[in-house]
């Protein structure tokens, strides 16, 4: 084989050997362990006020048992209501079954699915006998990736109902089961897999009908006019 021919074929093996070991875009790509590509315009719609800035800091990997420095990110992102608007958990590795088990933990018993989130183990708390919840947040893993969201403001039409309800949390299973599939998008994004707009949940959020003491929470008086 003379030397031109021989250079062209290890080019066409090369190049054939690089479209079989790199997975084209969009194609179910591993997540890393980060969330510091989500961006504030991506967060917004599940805020009701303005977000402002984005936090992120490390999980080191003592917090899972391991000795690993770091093993994910917490990014934070603050709105003009509080510091704390809403709060996006990533963990790969070892780290992420483990961080899965302590998060079914920490809002059990009362479980519930939360279908929007790919891989099909994405879990929320399911509303109490008031219809309240002690944390509206959505856990998941999918493969070798964990992802949390933990809203800790308002999600837009969700102020409407706490004030009918008494300013009460005692909204009801249905209006907590849409919160969680709106911000249940946010984990597609690490994901890379499944929807990643959450319009028809917060649509459904919003056609919600206000009871007045929120099916539990304390009727709001109506006073006689003088």
């Amino acid at each position: 084989m003379n030397r031109k021919k021989w250079c062209t074929s290890v080019v066409v093996v090369a190049a054939g050997l690089s479209l079989l070991l790199v997975p084209p875009a969009g194609a179910g790509a591993p997540a890393a362990a980060t969330c510091s590509q989500l961006t504030k315009a991506q967060i917004q719609p599940l805020l009701a006020h303005h977000v402002t800035k984005l936090t992120v800091r490390p999980v080191p990997g003592i917090m899972y048992g391991l000795s690993a420095k770091q093993v994910g990110e917490t990014c934070t992102f603050s709105d003009t209501a509080t510091s704390t608007g809403m709060a996006v958990v990533v963990i790969a590795g070892p780290a992420a079954a483990r961080a899965y088990r302590s998060e079914l933990h920490r809002i059990g018993p009362r479980l519930a699915a939360v279908p929007v989130v790919s891989g099909g183990k994405g879990v929320r708390q399911r509303a109490d006998s008031h219809g309240s919840v002690s944390t509206a947040e959505v856990g998941s893993i999918n493969g070798s990736t964990y992802c949390a969201v933990i809203p800790n403001d308002d999600v837009p039409g969700q102020a409407r109902l706490e004030k009918a309800a008494g300013y009460k949390s005692t909204i009801g299973d249905q209006a907590y089961a849409d919160i969680a599939a709106a911000i249940g998008t946010v984990c597609n994004r690490i994901y890379r897999r499944g929807s990643t707009n959450p319009a028809s949940a917060l649509a459904a959020l919003s056609k919600i009908k206000p009871v007045h003491g929120g099916g539990g929470g304390i009727t709001v008086p109506t006073f006689p006019s003088t």
